[in-house]
């Protein structure tokens, strides 16, 4: 039992040494988003198609969705005895 638990605590100091000396990269694709380059190629993908493109007038077709949802009044018609933060 002794070899076993001076072999982990062996593995588990060099794992962290080596995690702290060489830290992982950034797996993103979208590059580093604390540049303003990386932040610009990460909302490109974000809103891009599948065919690498942002769709034609896609904020007019948001606006007209989103007027479609119900809002706080309508929801607040279904159950007048809310309880909680709405008020």
């Amino acid at each position: 039992m002794k070899p076993f638990l001076l072999f982990t605590t062996a593995l588990i100091c060099t794992t962290s040494i080596a995690l702290w000396f060489y830290p992982a990269k950034n797996p993103s694709p979208a590059g580093d988003a604390m540049t303003a380059q990386g932040r610009a190629d990460y909302e490109f993908q974000r809103l891009a198609g599948p065919d690498g493109k942002i769709p034609e007038h896609i904020r007019e077709k948001e606006l007209a969705f989103s007027a479609t949802l119900p809002n706080d009044a309508a929801i607040r018609a279904l159950n007048p005895d809310a309880r909680g933060a709405m008020q």
